[in-house]
């Protein structure tokens, strides 16, 4: 009898472990449908398989064949492996046919037989996915294309400049607008005259400082760029006049001094991806010539010590691409510029505000943006990008995203930010350009951002 006992143990052990093998759960339940990106995940390439019907690999041409799959793989079980099927059944010399569970249905799609997500066309993904038990797919227009089973991600980072609610707002309303940045960027853009006074000339402008003490804790990257000019000013006056040297001009060479050293002591104190050295500077041409061409050849030097000192920082200057144009306020075309400032350029940076020329966004042509690459073959970005809700209201600034990123897409961009996170206390369109309004409630234009900014940056697969 021990032998018939010991027999028996043998026989029940090994059809436990034939089950073991077969499920591959150990001796839990397969799931009807798995999804193996969660859901519906555009950007992410991902497949569905069930447990449904259990059926030999030559089945899954059948079923791609009949629903048009490009790509289904077996899985056999962790003793064979993962084996891929082709049009030739044959391919399967290497599976346990026994532990190949195939679904034969839209609603029970392929068990182990791995149905992935495909792009139909460059533009368009056919999504698979998991809904009451069983397998399914829906089509999807991918903004920025359809590559390798996955809409392809946002190729540029995206941002706002964190302007609280109440401005200039208290310590509280800071801190919130500087924690609200993650939700619509990576990048926050931090922009700042270069000096708080006289006095304090070559120190951190206080805005920088605050901002890169702690923009590590609120999860965003600093956009810095300082400036020497009066940007609210009809002449665009300078701020380069120095105690004990009133010369307000770049022939101070105090002013030279201490500007350097302002950013100097940025890149060492905060090693910064991003340091603009001047804020829409092709506007100070308009009044200063001869000064703005005697700046052109100090960025050279600054540029060239700032790299010395942190060699992986994007340097640039920020130029206001309508004033570069000779539209609204300026009727000259300014591209000789980019020229002029040769290769010190790290990125050829912008601001952008087309509500100057146009009284909708529909208005503006199919080739505003694009214009710009006649004009240079470098990374392009935007540090500045805005519409006001006052004409229009909340839709044409929803308007003016989508037309943004239609009139840009192909371009090679590093980054987008929007102007302010809310609106300006004053009148006039700049001031109500914000996200939010000035009292905190969220425009249409805030959810649109960030959904923007929801795209996967860079996209993704498995």
């Amino acid at each position: 009898m021990k032998g018939g006992y010991v027999i028996l143990i043998v026989v029940v052990l090994s059809v436990l472990g034939y089950f073991v093998v077969w499920s591959d759960l150990s001796l839990a339940p397969l799931p009807s449908c798995y999804d193996s990106d969660g859901g519906l995940d555009y950007y992410v390439r991902g497949y569905v398989r069930g447990n449904t019907i259990r059926e030999y690999p030559s089945e899954c041409n059948k079923l791609k064949k009949a629903y048009d799959i490009t790509e289904i793989e077996i899985d056999a079980g962790s003793k064979t492996g993962i084996s891929k099927v082709d049009s030739t059944p044959t391919r399967t010399s290497n599976v346990d046919l026994r532990q190949v569970p195939l679904a034969l249905s839209p609603s029970m799609w392929a068990g182990y037989c791995k149905l992935y997500d495909v792009c139909i066309d460059s533009g368009a993904l056919k999504e698979h996915y998991c809904s009451g038990g069983g397998g399914h797919s829906e089509t999807y227009d991918c903004p920025w294309g359809c590559e390798d089973g996955a809409c392809v991600g946002r190729g540029f980072k995206v941002g706002v400049a964190p302007i609280p609610r109440n401005f200039p707002g208290n310590e509280s309303e800071w801190f919130d607008a500087y924690m609200m940045v993650q939700e619509v960027g990576e990048l926050a853009t931090i922009q700042s005259t270069w000096r708080d006074s006289i006095e304090l000339s070559g120190e951190i402008p206080k805005f920088i400082n605050d901002s890169g003490t702690y923009h590590d804790y609120f999860n965003f990257t600093p956009v810095y760029g300082i400036n020497f000019f009066n940007q609210s000013s009809p002449t665009y006056d300078p701020f380069l006049n120095m105690t004990g040297n009133p010369i307000n001009n770049w022939s101070n060479v105090d002013a030279r001094e201490k500007y350097l050293e302002t950013a100097l002591r940025i890149c060492n104190d905060f090693n910064p991806e991003y340091l603009g050295l001047a804020v829409e500077v092709n506007s100070y041409e308009i009044d200063h010539y001869d000064d703005f061409v005697l700046f052109m050849g100090l960025y050279d030097i600054f540029h060239t010590a700032v790299k010395t000192n942190c060699p992986d920082t994007k340097v640039f200057v920020t130029f206001q691409l309508e004033t570069m144009k000779g539209i609204g306020y300026w009727d000259e075309e300014q591209w000789w510029m980019l020229d002029a400032f040769g290769d010190k350029l790290d990125l050829v940076v912008f601001t952008t505000y087309p509500e100057i020329n146009y009284s909708s966004p529909e208005g503006i042509p199919l080739d505003y943006y694009s214009e710009i690459t006649e004009h240079t073959n470098k990374k392009i970005a935007f540090s500045e990008i805005g519409w006001s809700s006052t004409e229009g209201g909340e839709e044409a600034q929803v308007e003016f995203i989508d037309t943004f990123l239609e009139r840009t897409e192909g371009l090679d961009m590093e980054f987008v930010n929007w102007i302010f996170m809310h609106d300006l206390p004053g009148e006039g369109p700049l001031f109500k350009t914000g996200l939010r309004y000035d009292n905190g409630t969220a425009k249409d234009a805030w959810f649109r951002w960030k959904a923007l900014k929801e795209v996967p940056y860079g996209g993704g697969s498995i």
